[in-house]
């Protein structure tokens, strides 16, 4: 299985990406990850990253594509599939894969949705140095302007599936399987290689 699970700041990617992997015997590819990764390790790709987070810069679109397509070209993503956290981001980022995935389709998108006050209350309590109001904002902001369209293509595709997850952990989580579910069990949509026009 092919399948993205996005959603803003605090919505719980990270948690339930993590029990899908176990749940549905696929690799968790975590961007997150794989830039710390990088960075630690002390590659090409990784010393660019840590320059611009150093700087304070988000990291470039180019490097991130660069970093997640390695990874998809690993064995075990190529034979069991792969789960992408925090990956793509925007219409660029969704066009790259595409590119990379052809002639392969995605399977799903699962959209973890949370309104902005129940994001808000969730990363204010986890006394991260970053979550404050006026950051949590910003980020709020970005994944409104550059990842809500990239989810409104997805949807014109019949590839979303929006699961609400301000409820218990578990209830997402069996919410979240039993949606695929019935989505694997449709006639297969295949996301085409252009961008659905919005």
């Amino acid at each position: 299985m092919k399948l993205l699970i996005v959603g803003p700041p605090g919505s719980g990617k990270g948690t339930q990406s993590l029990r899908m992997s176990r749940a549905l015997g696929i690799p968790h590819v975590s961007t997150g990850a794989l830039l710390r990764h990088a960075i630690r390790l002390g590659t090409p790709l990784g010393e660019s990253a840590c320059e611009c987070v150093a700087a304070g810069h988000l990291v470039p679109d180019a490097l991130v594509n660069e970093l997640v397509r390695e990874r998809l070209g690993h064995t075990t993503v190529r034979e069991r599939g792969f789960l992408l956290d925090g990956f793509p981001r925007n219409r660029a980022q969704l066009d790259g894969l595409l590119s990379w995935l052809n002639p392969e389709a995605l399977d799903a998108a699962i959209e973890l949705a949370v309104p902005s006050e129940i994001v808000v209350q969730r990363l204010t309590s986890r006394g991260r140095t970053d979550d404050t109001e006026a950051g949590i904002d910003t980020r709020l902001g970005a994944y409104e302007v550059e990842t809500s369209p990239m989810l409104r293509d997805l949807e014109a595709a019949g590839l979303l599936i929006p699961i609400a997850a301000d409820r218990p952990i578990d209830v997402v989580t069996r919410d979240i399987l039993a949606s695929l579910a019935q989505h694997r069990a449709k006639p297969p949509t295949c996301l085409p290689m252009q961008r659905v026009a919005v």
